[in-house]
């Protein structure tokens, strides 16, 4: 049999096993993670050790013996590591596993070149090492494929049968043939062990890229899954939202009617007079014909203030009863109380209520005018409620006000107050204390207000008097 250069093969694998990592790195560069940093230093490792213990003799002996044997053994463990990272359970603890194991090798080792034992001796402690290794990492590969049922795995269990056959193969062959454990001896111990290696480190890093490629697909897979959940979860929230204005908008228009009922007594009083002066204006003008032109001016004048009277009462309650969609635009807050006094003037005279306004620098509000017209008239209301049965002066008051964080609106009477149990549970839906109250006025007004990015809180009441307020942050407000 020709004679092997062995010594030459030891470079050739640490060449081949330097350039196979680095080829790893960069199949694997848009995924880079600690799993791949681990993998290729281990391959790096093999190759440096490799290609020291075949520069024996020509570098110092600190390189080839201690250096190499320990970049040898990094690299197995390295390697045990990334595949231990593949399922990321205990790993702490078994990186002081390996270092133990590693310190223990080195250790030994170097007692063995120290004192000067034969270097079958050595030897066989490497192979053994190795063949130990071998072994863990047949294990892992394993019991990841089972789990992940990655193929991946699977070549890299080849990667170790392989390596733990050619370290049996370098034990078994120099027994049989009765030849010395010898690093660079030049049999089928060390062609056949060559072979089996660069086929086990060529089949396990092309099992490590195609795990890796595997995950990477599977990441992207559970990526765009959820991506298409996210989807369906904002169409789903966008039906709620829509639902939730679809409902909103129905209270709205429920708790108005509701509130309009106790009025609309007053309003057609209110409507009855201008169509009633208008009956006798028409009526004076039919039965006199010999009015004078100025006379007849008079009154055909008072027909039509009586006229656009009642007209303006109706458009105000067209426009408050209103279905349209929310739409925010700036709108001005007096003008606003102003429209909702306006309806509320026949209820307030009809009851003898004394109405007060305190309305400071007019501002403008992004909001709803229908839905805030719906708020101030729900207070009111319930402000009128709470004083038309009382004796004496009845007196309802509502102000504004800048403060340092924006602006308020304070509605007060001097009514009969709110209970004290009630009060914690008065923006509730359904909570009410009048008998023909549906008890989503104020639940309603505070949803409105929220979503106007305000605040609705009951200041106070006892049975002196009960005050609300509603605010808005300077950050919502506008100058006319």
């Amino acid at each position: 049999m020709p004679s092997i250069d062995t010594q030459f093969l030891y470079l050739l694998l640490g060449i081949l096993f330097i350039l196979i990592p680095i080829s790893v790195y960069l199949a694997t560069i848009e995924f880079h993670d600690q799993q791949v940093y681990l993998w290729c230093i281990g391959g790096l490792g093999a190759g440096i050790g490799m290609s020291l213990i075949s520069l024996r003799g020509n570098i110092p002996d600190f390189f080839s013996y201690y250096i190499a044997q320990a970049a040898v053994i990094v690299g197995y463990i390295c390697r045990a590591l990334a595949i231990r990272y593949e399922l990321n359970k205990n790993f702490s603890k078994f990186v002081k596993i390996y270092v133990v194991i590693g310190f223990l090798y080195s250790t030994s080792f170097s007692y063995l070149v120290a004192s000067q034992q034969p270097e079958a001796l050595r030897l066989i402690l490497v192979m053994l090492a190795q063949l130990a290794l071998s072994i863990d990492l047949l294990v892992i590969s394993l019991r990841n494929y089972r789990i992940t049922h990655n193929k991946g795995n699977q070549l890299i269990a080849v990667m170790a049968l392989l390596i733990m056959l050619s370290m049996a193969v370098s034990i078994i062959i120099p027994a049989l043939t009765k030849d010395s454990y010898s690093v660079f001896s030049s049999g089928l111990d060390k062609l056949i062990p060559f072979t089996l290696m660069l086929s086990a480190y060529v089949l396990g890093n092309f099992g490590f890229v195609q795990m890796r490629l595997d995950k990477l697909w599977k990441k992207q897979l559970a990526i765009k899954d959820e991506l298409v959940v996210t989807q369906l979860k904002q169409k789903s929230l966008e039906e709620i939202i829509q639902e939730k204005n679809h409902l909103l908008k129905a209270l709205s228009l429920s708790s108005k009617a509701n509130n309009m009922g106790a009025m609309l007594g007053a309003i057609a009083h209110e409507v009855n007079q201008p169509l009633t002066a208008m009956r006798l204006s028409t009526e004076l003008l039919i039965n006199k014909p010999t009015t004078s032109p100025q006379e007849t001016q008079e009154i055909l004048g008072s027909i039509l203030r009586d006229n656009i009277r009642a007209s303006d009462l109706v458009k105000n309650l067209r426009q408050f009863f209103s279905s349209k969609n929310a739409q925010f635009e700036k709108i001005s807050l007096n003008g606003i109380i102003f429209d909702v006094q306006k309806m509320l003037d026949s209820e307030l005279h009809l009851h003898q209520i004394e109405f007060r306004t305190h309305l400071k620098e007019d501002v403008s509000l992004l909001g709803d005018k229908n839905q805030l017209q719906m708020v101030i008239l729900n207070l009111l209301t319930n402000a009128i409620d709470a004083v038309r049965h009382i004796s004496g002066n009845k007196k309802i008051e509502i102000q504004t006000q800048r403060t340092e964080k924006g602006l308020e609106i304070l509605v007060e009477d001097n009514g009969s107050g709110i209970p004290e149990e009630q009060c914690k549970r008065l923006f509730n839906i359904f909570e009410t204390s009048k008998d023909e109250g549906m008890g989503i006025g104020l639940w309603l007004s505070k949803i409105i207000i929220d979503n106007h990015q305000g605040t609705l809180d009951l200041v106070h009441t006892s049975p002196s008097g009960t005050c609300f307020r509603i605010q808005f942050s300077n950050q919502r407000l506008f100058s006319l």
